[in-house]
């Protein structure tokens, strides 16, 4: 039953005299889905002319206080239903074999990112739901390489009959600036096979013609925003990170490249930072909406075949040193202003680098206490600015 029309409902003894039991259940069937019916067709049934607006009635108190399902998660403690999120990095950081990788053992309901060593790391508890993946950036036999080696490493064979669905180039090419040929290309492909995990690669190439640094981008983000709601899935994009200047020093979600309705439309958004020289990938949450998102690491192990395409691949798990960050500085901060009572910015970030945490870190925890009401502020002398407990 769609949410916005749960609390309704219609009983026996609501039935007006006069009309037919049929009738009552057409009426109840547009108050149980939404659905508008137009004239009878021709096999005597009225037909769908389309949903009621959700403008028709506002949420109050009463729904708020509702009893909601637990949250799904088709990633645990990473992806959970509904969301969009964006996983980003520079060329070559292996992000995208990274998500397939993923998007593999959600299919498969396997555990995601096993460790090398036994206790080194815990594996990704995953959620078996039917994934979609939509590629307009690898091409088609990049693609079925990968996914055909990624199973194999998984021990997975095409007789496994798993809920899995990937699409290549298409033509026409899917553009999230027009929601109309969002509704009409990738909506059925959605419901036909009941589509929970759904990841682009990427994000400019689902963009239209539109200039990732213009305010545009909001209308693209907000089809993705749309689309998640009403379909209730999870959605992942692939994106870039804007190459460091070197003239500041940058917030990590500073990085995030394109305009900023890009990072204020998503719930999740992971920087893949892969080690010069190396296969591993460190991943780590530049903004999160929900529970914090710990840093972790991703090692990628392959074989090849004599022409040099993938025979089987697989990441594997490992800590990453420093994966309790974000609460170790929390911790901090609140013990630096319980003995001062109020700090200045620039004495309380002082105490907070000389406890050898860096900037970009410390930053994004100050914010994230500020957005949570954790931290109070105010202005004192020059614009300074003070911090005190909430």
């Amino acid at each position: 039953m769609d949410d916005e029309f749960s609390h309704l409902g219609l009983t026996d003894s609501d039935q007006p005299p006069g009309l037919s039991t049929s009738s009552m259940k057409e009426i109840e069937e547009v108050v149980r889905t939404g659905t508008l019916l137009g004239p009878d067709g021709p096999n005597g049934k009225s037909r769908p002319l389309g949903k009621l607006s959700t403008w028709d009635r506002l949420n109050t108190l009463a729904d708020a206080f509702a009893e909601r399902e637990p949250i799904e998660y088709v990633i645990d403690g990473l992806l959970p239903i509904p969301s969009l999120s964006i996983l980003y990095g520079l060329p070559g950081d292996l992000k995208s074999m990274l998500l397939m990788d993923a998007a593999v053992c959600v299919a498969g309901g396997l555990p995601w990112l096993s460790p090398l060593q036994d206790g080194s790391s815990a594996p990704m508890v995953t959620r078996q739901v039917p994934v979609f993946w939509y590629d307009y950036d690898n091409g088609q036999r990049r693609c079925h390489e990968r996914f055909q080696a990624l199973a194999k490493g998984r021990g997975l064979s095409p007789t496994s009959d798993l809920p899995f669905y990937y699409l290549s180039v298409p033509e026409p090419a899917l553009d999230a600036h027009n929601s109309d040929r969002v509704a009409e290309l990738l909506e059925p492909k959605i419901d036909e096979h009941g589509i929970k995990l759904l990841c682009i690669d990427n994000l400019t190439t689902i963009s239209g013609n539109v200039d990732e640094n213009s305010v545009a981008m909001f209308t693209v983000m907000s089809t993705l925003r749309t689309l998640v709601e009403k379909k209730h899935l999870a959605c992942i994009v692939i994106h870039h990170q804007r190459k460091n200047t070197g003239t500041k020093e940058q917030h990590a979600g500073e990085t995030l490249r394109g305009h900023s309705s890009i990072n204020a439309a998503v719930d999740l958004a992971l920087l893949a930072i892969r080690k010069p020289y190396t296969n591993t990938v460190t991943v780590s949450s530049t903004k999160t909406r929900g529970k914090d998102v710990p840093p972790f690491g991703a090692e990628f192990k392959y074989t090849s075949r004599p022409d040099g395409e993938l025979e089987t691949a697989q990441f594997f798990g490992f800590h990453v040193a420093g994966s309790e960050t974000f609460t170790q500085i929390e911790t901090a901060i609140l013990e630096i202003l319980s003995a001062e009572s109020s700090c200045n910015q620039s004495q309380l970030t002082n105490q907070l680098r000389r406890r050898g945490f860096k900037k970009s870190a410390y930053l994004t925890v100050l914010e994230k206490m500020e957005v949570e009401e954790k931290l109070t502020t105010e202005r004192g002398q020059h614009n300074a600015k003070f911090y005190q407990i909430a």
